[in-house]
C-alpha cells in the first residue's frame, strides 16, 4: 500500500515562534477589546498544523471561567476534530491509532453530554472519519515487514472498521442530500446566508459520497495483492468515484473523485512477486490499467488550479501517483521517475520537502535509483553514484515517521550492504570530521566538471555525480556532529557547522542553510569572526533563494525580512568587509526585483564610494531614487509624503547619478567605451536636467565627449537594432526624446526638426506612435508645475515652438503635424480657458489638415494611415464636447477596420463621455457604451460589455502571446467601465423603481468581477478604482455603514460566455428604456474574440520609457513603452494572424492600447555565489557582477512637482 495522507505543515523553529506570537499578539489584543473570537483562532492555529498547540489552547479554554459556555460546549468536539488531523499528519502507526482512539473518546464524551446539540449530526461523520482512519493505521500494520504472523488479524480489524464507518456516511448521505434539495435549485444571491447554507450542505453532500467510495477502496486494500476479491472491490470503488465525477466535475469534490478512480485503476494492474516477472497476458493487462490512470493524472495536471488551493494539492497527488505509475515493474521507466521527481523536488525545500506527498515523490525516486543501480549494464561508477543517491533518500524518508519508516529502513540496510559500509564508518569526531573535510574539498572539483561539461549527457552525468557526492557530504558532516561531545574543539565543531550549511545551501536546502548560518553567525561572531562573517552571507544567500522560490502572487514578506535582518548583521558587524557590500546590492536588487524603488534606492546608497562597486552602487541608487520619486508623485496628493520627503528622493537621485559618473570619469579612460550603466545614468540625469529648466546641460551630457551618447545609441541599419541593451530602438528613442525636448526648451527650432528626424528613422518610416507619446510627455510635464508664471513660461515656449514649426516648409510633414496635433492635445488637457479651447482647436485644424492632404501623392506613409489619425481627432473632439462629430468618425474607423481594439475602445470611451455630458440622449449613449450599438452593421460598435467578453476569451485561449499584460490591464479596465456606466445610467432615472433595479446591476456587476477573479490579478491600481466605486454604488443604494470590498477565497473561472453575461445581466426584461440590441457574434468561429491591428496613431497614450532590458511588469502601469520592441510600437505585436493586416503610420500591428507604464527592471542578476568554505584570507566579494545587459536602466520620464502642487 503507498501512504496516502492529508498535507501538513510540519513545527519547525520559525513556525513555532510564528505561532507563539500570534498567541501573544492578536488573541491578546482581541481581549482588550471585544470577545476573542475562539473557534476562528483555534480553526487558524490547526490550518497551520499547529496541532499541538490547538490542544494546549484547548486545555486553557476548558479552564477559563471567562469563555462562554457555547464555547465549552463544544470543547470535547473540537478536541475530536483535532486529534483526527493530528492521525492523518506524518505519525508511526501507533501513535496514529493512539490519536484515533483519544478522538474516538472525545465525540463519545460530547455526544453523551449534549445529545441534541446542532454539531452531533457532524459529530457523528467524524465517528466515521475515525473510523477509516483506524482501517488505514490497520492495514499500514498488516504490510509492515515485522508482523507477517498478525497480518490476517489487523486485516479483520480493518474490513469491521470499514463496514461500521461505511454505515455512518450512508446515514450522513442522506441526511445531507435532503437538506441540499430543500434549498431548491436556485438561491438568489441577494441571500447569501441562504446561499452559504446550500453550498455548505452540498460540499458535505459531495464529501460523505467521496467517503463512501473511499470505505470500498480501504476494503479493497485489506485484500493482498494477488487476492480474487481485491480486483472487484477496486472495480466498484472506481464506479463509485466516476459518478461523483459525472456530478460534480466543476467542484474541486469532483477533481479529487476523478484523482482516485484513476488510482483505482492503477492498483488494479497485476504486481510479480518479490524477485519474479509478469507474464506476457498479465504484463498486457497491467499495462492497459496503467495507460488508463496515467492518462486521467495528466489530464488533472493540465486544470488551471490559480486560487484554488485544494486543486492544487490535488495535482501534487497526481504527480506522485504518476510516478507510481512509471515506476511499476510492467512499465520499469525508472530514469523518467528519477529525472522527473528531481525537477519537482527542487522546488519543494524546507518543510515543503517533508510533507508527505514530497515523501512520497522521494521514495519513488528512491525505488528507482535502486532499480536503475542493480541493473547488469550500469558502469560501477554510475552503480556506486546512484546507490549514494538512493541511501540518501532513503535516510530522508526514514528521518520521519510514516508510511515509509519500515520500508526504507530495510533498503537503508541493503544499500549499506551494497556499498560495502557496515563496520567502516568512522567512529570519532575527529575521524569523521576528516572525511568531511575531505569531500567538501572535493566539491570545488565536481563543481567544475559540471561547468565544463557541453553536451547534454555530459551536463547530466556531471550533475549527477556532484548530487551524490553533495548528499554524502551532507551525510558525513551530520554523522560528525553527531560524533561530537563535550570535549570536542569549539573551531573544529564549527568549522563542520560551516560546511554543512554550505552544502545544505548548494543541496538546494536553503531552510536548514539559513537556521544552522543564522545560528553560527550570531552565537560565535566574537569567538570565530571569520566563520560567522562566511555563516552570514550563506544564511543571506539562502533566504534570497527562499524568496526567490516564492510563488507569484504570495507574500514575500517573511523572506525579504529575514534577508534584510541577516544583511543589516552584516553591515553592522563586518561594516568594512566587502561581504556587506555584496549584502547591501543583493537587498537592494531584490527590492528592485519587486519594484520598491524606495527601499532598492536605500539599500544601494549604502554602499561606499571607496567599494569596488561604488560606481555601480551610485549610479543603481541614482536610477531607483528617481523611480521612486516618479512612483510618488503620481500617487493622489493625498497619500503622498509629506513635500519635503518628495523632493529628497529627487534631490537624492540628481547627488548619486552625479557622484556616480563622476566615478565613472576618474576610472574610465576618455576614449574608452562606457559600461551601459554609465550611459543609463547620462540619460537619467539628462531628464533630471531637462525638467529643471537646464536645456545645455541635457544636450552636453548626451552629446559632449570622445564616446557621447547619441553615438553609443547609433546603429549603422535601424532594422537590425537589438531588442534590448542602449542600441535598441526603445532606449535611442528615449535619448533623441531628450534632445528634442532640450532643443525645444532653447527654441533651436533647426536642430530640433532635425531629433524629429532622428526618432522617425529609428522608428521607420511613417512611425508617429513616438510623437503621440512625447505630446503626452508635454501633458504629465505641464500638469507637474504649479500653476502661474513658470507653467506659462513653459506653454509659451511649446506654443512658440510649435507656431515656428507649422510656419516652416520643411516642417509639415506626415509626422510632424502627428507631433503639432498631438503636443497642442497635450497643452489644452494641460491648459485652463480661454487657453484650452483654442488648442483643442489648433489639436483638430492639425488632424483635420492631414486629412485633407490624404490623397497627395506619398504623403500618408500608406493607405490606411488616414484611420488612424481619424482615432486621434475623435479623442480630440470627444475632449471638445462635440460628441456627435467624435462618434461618426470612429464609426468610419470602424467599418474599415471593424475589430481594431483600440478603435473599439474609442468608441465605448466617447459613448460614455457623452452620456454624462447631460444631453437629451444621455441615457442611450450610456447603454450604449455597455451594450454596444449595432445600428450600422457595416461598423458594429462593441462597447464595453462585448470588449471585456472578447478579451477574457483571447486571454483564457492564450492568443495574447508577449503582451498578455497589455490585454490583461485592458480587461481591467473594461471590467470595471461596465458598472462605472451603470452607476451613471442608474443616477439618471427618473424613477425609484427604475434607479433600484439599475444600480443593483451595477453592484452585481462589479462583485461578480471581484469574486471571480484573485486580487492580484486585478492589481492595486484598479482594486482601488472597484473599491471606490463599490462605495459610491453603496452611497446611491443610501446604505449607512459602507463595506469596502472583499477578495474572494476561492474563484470559480470567469464564464466565457456572451457579452449578455457581463455587461447586460437583467437588461433583457425590458425594464431597461431605451435598450438597443447587443452586436451579434459571428458563430461558428473563435475569431470574433480576437482583435483587428491596432491603429498606429494613438497606439499608446503615455510616455515613453527608457530601458535596455525587459523584465517584470507591475501590475499598476505609469509609464509607458519597455524595451523589446520598436520605439513606435508596444512591447510586440500580438497574433492577429486571423485577421486582415490593417496597418496605418507605416508601423507594425502595435501590442495593444497602452495606458503609460513603469519601466520593467533589469533581469535579476544571480544573487550570490556558491558561499565560499572558510578561510583565513580578507573577506572579499562573493557576488558576481552581473553583465552589462543585466544592468538597470534608465529611469523613466516623469515630471517635477513643486511644493505648492
Amino acid at each position: 500500500m503507498r501512504g496516502l495522507r492529508n498535507g501538513f505543515r510540519p513545527r519547525g523553529i520559525w513556525s513555532l515562534l510564528i505561532a507563539f506570537w500570534m498567541l501573544a499578539g492578536p488573541f491578546a489584543a482581541s481581549t482588550a477589546f471585544a470577545e476573542p473570537p475562539y473557534l476562528t483562532f483555534l480553526e487558524g492555529l490547526r490550518a497551520r498544523r499547529y496541532d499541538d498547540i490547538a490542544l494546549y489552547y484547548l486545555d486553557q479554554l476548558a479552564a477559563d471561567p471567562k469563555v462562554p459556555q457555547d464555547v465549552k460546549d463544544v470543547l470535547d468536539y473540537e478536541r475530536a476534530v483535532t486529534l483526527i488531523g493530528m492521525a492523518g499528519g506524518r505519525v508511526d502507526p501507533a501513535t496514529q491509532a493512539k490519536r484515533l482512539d483519544e478522538a474516538t473518546a472525545a465525540l463519545e464524551k460530547f455526544i453523551a453530554a449534549r445529545p441534541d446539540h446542532p454539531l452531533v449530526a457532524r459529530a457523528q461523520s467524524e465517528r466515521g472519519e475515525i473510523l477509516l482512519g483506524q482501517a488505514r493505521v490497520a492495514i499500514l500494520q498488516a504490510d509492515s515487514p515485522g508482523n507477517e504472523g498478525k497480518a490476517e488479524d489487523f486485516r479483520n480489524e480493518a474490513r469491521q472498521a470499514v463496514a461500521k464507518a461505511r454505515t455512518i456516511f450512508e446515514q450522513a448521505r442522506q441526511r445531507y442530500e435532503e437538506q441540499w434539495k430543500a434549498f431548491g435549485p436556485f438561491v438568489d444571491a441577494d441571500e447569501p446566508q441562504k446561499r452559504e447554507a446550500r453550498n455548505a450542505s452540498l460540499n458535505s453532500l459531495i464529501q460523505s459520497r467521496m467517503r463512501l467510495a473511499e470505505c470500498t477502496y480501504r476494503e479493497a486494500q485489506t485484500y493482498k495483492v494477488g487476492d480474487p476479491k481485491r480486483i472487484p472491490l477496486l472495480t466498484a470503488a472506481a464506479k463509485h468515484y466516476e459518478e461523483i465525477h459525472a456530478d460534480y466535475r466543476s467542484q474541486t469534490g469532483g477533481l479529487y473523485a476523478r484523482l482516485w478512480m484513476a488510482k483505482c485503476f492503477e492498483e488494479q494492474a497485476p504486481r510479480p512477486a518479490e524477485g519474479a516477472e509478469l507474464l506476457d497476458e498479465a504484463r498486457k493487462d497491467a499495462r492497459q490499467k496503467l495507460n488508463i490512470a496515467e492518462a486521467i493524472y495528466s489530464e488533472l495536471l493540465e486544470h488551471d488550479t490559480r486560487g484554488k488551493p485544494s486543486a492544487a494539492q490535488m495535482q501534487d497527488y497526481a504527480f506522485w501517483f504518476k510516478l507510481i505509475v512509471r515506476n511499476h515493474p510492467a512499465l520499469a521507466d525508472h530514469r523518467l521517475v528519477v529525472d522527473q521527481a528531481t525537477e519537482w523536488l527542487k522546488t519543494r525545500t524546507g518543510a515543503a520537502a517533508q510533507a508527505p506527498i514530497a515523501l512520497g515523490v522521494r521514495w519513488e525516486r528512491a525505488q528507482a535509483l535502486e532499480k536503475l543501480a542493480n541493473r547488469r549494464d550500469t558502469p560501477e561508477a554510475e552503480r556506486v553514484r546512484q546507490l549514494r543517491s538512493t541511501l540518501a533518500d532513503a535516510e530522508f524518508v526514514n528521518a520521519f515517521p510514516g508510511d515509509y519508516r519500515d520500508v526504507s529502513r530495510a533498503m537503508i540496510s541493503r544499500i549499506k550492504a551494497s556499498l560495502g559500509r557496515g563496520e567502516k564508518e568512522p567512529q570519532d569526531f575527529d575521524e569523521a570530521n576528516g572525511l568531511a573535510q575531505t569531500l567538501h574539498n572535493q566539491i570545488g572539483e565536481k563543481q567544475e566538471a559540471l561547468k565544463a561539461a557541453k553536451t547534454p549527457e555530459e551536463k547530466a552525468a556531471a550533475q549527477q555525480a556532484l548530487t551524490a557526492h553533495l548528499d554524502e557530504t551532507a551525510r558525513v558532516l551530520r554523522l560528525t556532529l553527531a560524533l561530537a561531545g563535550p570535549g570536542t574543539d569549539r573551531a573544529a565543531l564549527n568549522g563542520a557547522r560551516y560546511r554543512l550549511a554550505y552544502v545544505e545551501y548548494s543541496r538546494n536546502q536553503p531552510y536548514d542553510a539559513a537556521v544552522l548560518g543564522e545560528y553560527l553567525s550570531r552565537k560565535f561572531k566574537d569567538e570565530s569572526p571569520q566563520i560567522a562573517l562566511d555563516a552570514a552571507f550563506v544564511s543571506m544567500a539562502a533566504y534570497a533563494k527562499l524568496f526567490n522560490a516564492v510563488p507569484q502572487g504570495q507574500s514575500r514578506d517573511f523572506e525579504m525580512a529575514k534577508l534584510r535582518e541577516a544583511a543589516e548583521f552584516i553591515g553592522a558587524s563586518f561594516p568594512d568587509s566587502e561581504q556587506a557590500n555584496e549584502a547591501r546590492m543583493m537587498v537592494g536588487r531584490l527590492h528592485l526585483k519587486e519594484l520598491d524603488y524606495n527601499q532598492a534606492a536605500e539599500w544601494f546608497s549604502k554602499v561606499p564610494e571607496s567599494s569596488p562597486q561604488g560606481m555601480e552602487a551610485r549610479l543603481l541608487a541614482g536610477v531607483t531614487f528617481w523611480e521612486a520619486y516618479a512612483k510618488t508623485i503620481s500617487l493622489p496628493e493625498a497619500e503622498r509624503p509629506a513635500q519635503e520627503e518628495v523632493d529628497a528622493l529627487a534631490t537624492n537621485a540628481e547627488k548619486f547619478l552625479r557622484e556616480g559618473l563622476a566615478l565613472a570619469d576618474k576610472k574610465l579612460p576618455a576614449e574608452a567605451v562606457p559600461p551601459e550603466d554609465v550611459v543609463a545614468g547620462k540619460v537619467t540625469l539628462a531628464q533630471i536636467v531637462n525638467l529643471d529648466g537646464k536645456y545645455q546641460e541635457a544636450i552636453d551630457l548626451l552629446t559632449a565627449g570622445a564616446q557621447p551618447v547619441t553615438k553609443l545609441v547609433a546603429v549603422a541599419d535601424q532594422k537590425k537594432r537589438p531588442k534590448t541593451g542602449i542600441t535598441s530602438a526603445a532606449f535611442a528613442s528615449g535619448v533623441h526624446q531628450q534632445l528634442l525636448r532640450a532643443y525645444i526648451g532653447l527654441q533651436q527650432v533647426d536642430q530640433a526638426v532635425a531629433e524629429m528626424r532622428a526618432l522617425e528613422q529609428i522608428g521607420g518610416e511613417g512611425n508617429t506612435a513616438v510623437f503621440v507619446q512625447l505630446g503626452r510627455q508635454i501633458k504629465a510635464e505641464l500638469e507637474g508645475l504649479p500653476a502661474g508664471g513658470q507653467r506659462d513660461a513653459v506653454m509659451a515656449a511649446f506654443d512658440q515652438f510649435l507656431g515656428n514649426l507649422s510656419r516652416m516648409q520643411q516642417g509639415q510633414t506626415y509626422s510632424s503635424l502627428v507631433w503639432i496635433g498631438e503636443t497642442y492635445f497635450g497643452l489644452a488637457e494641460a491648459a485652463a480657458e480661454p487657453k484650452r479651447s483654442t488648442y483643442f482647436d489648433r489639436a483638430a485644424a492639425s488632424y483635420d489638415s492631414i486629412l485633407k492632404r490624404a490623397n497627395e501623392a506619398g504623403f500618408l506613409p500608406n493607405a490606411d494611415a488616414a484611420n488612424g489619425v481619424k482615432l486621434r481627432l475623435a479623442a480630440v473632439e470627444s475632449s471638445r464636447g462635440n460628441f456627435a462629430r467624435a462618434y461618426d468618425l470612429a464609426k468610419q474607423v470602424l467599418k474599415s477596420a471593424p475589430t481594431a481594439l483600440n478603435a473599439q475602445v474609442e468608441a465605448a470611451s466617447i459613448l460614455k463621455n457623452w452620456g454624462t455630458s447631460g444631453d437629451a440622449d444621455a441615457p442611450k449613449q450610456l447603454l450604449k457604451s455597455i451594450r454596444g450599438d449595432s445600428s450600422d452593421a457595416a461598423g458594429p460598435v462593441w462597447g464595453w460589455g462585448q470588449i471585456a467578453q472578447r478579451l477574457q476569451r483571447a486571454l483564457d485561449l492564450g492568443q495574447s502571446n508577449q503582451s498578455n499584460e497589455d490585454y490583461k490591464e485592458l480587461y481591467r479596465r473594461a471590467r470595471y467601465e461596465i458598472p462605472a456606466a451603470r452607476r451613471a445610467y442608474a443616477n439618471q432615472m427618473s424613477g425609484r423603481k427604475q434607479f433600484d433595479a439599475e444600480i443593483g446591476k451595477a453592484e452585481k456587476e462589479l462583485l461578480t468581477y471581484v469574486a471571480t477573479t484573485p486580487k492580484d490579478e486585478i492589481g492595486d491600481e484598479w482594486w482601488s478604482k472597484l473599491n471606490t466605486l463599490y462605495g459610491d454604488i453603496q452611497r446611491d443604494q443610501g446604505v449607512a455603514s459602507i463595506k469596502p470590498l472583499e477578495p474572494a477565497k476561492e474563484y470559480a473561472p470567469a464564464p466565457v460566455a456572451r457579452a449578455t453575461n457581463i455587461a447586460t445581466a437583467g437588461t433583457a426584461n425590458g425594464t431597461s428604456p431605451n435598450a438597443t440590441t447587443i452586436a451579434p457574434e459571428t458563430k461558428g468561429s473563435i475569431a470574433p474574440i480576437l482583435f483587428g491591428v491596432f491603429l498606429a496613431v494613438g497606439v499608446t497614450a503615455g510616455l515613453v520609457f527608457m530601458t535596455m532590458k525587459g523584465g517584470k511588469k507591475p501590475h499598476r502601469p505609469t509609464y509607458a513603452n519597455a524595451a523589446g520592441g520598436t520605439a513606435g510600437t508596444a512591447v510586440g505585436p500580438l497574433d492577429l494572424s486571423a485577421f486582415p493586416a490593417v496597418e496605418t503610420g507605416g508601423t507594425k500591428p502595435a501590442a495593444a492600447l497602452r495606458k503609460t507604464t513603469t519601466r520593467p527592471p533589469a533581469k535579476s542578476p544571480p544573487l550570490a555565489d556558491k558561499p565560499r568554505p572558510p578561510s583565513t584570507e580578507k573577506p572579499r566579494s562573493q557576488t558576481p557582477r552581473p553583465a552589462p545587459s543585466e544592468q538597470p536602466l534608465v529611469a523613466k520620464n516623469v515630471r517635477r512637482t513643486k511644493p505648492s502642487e
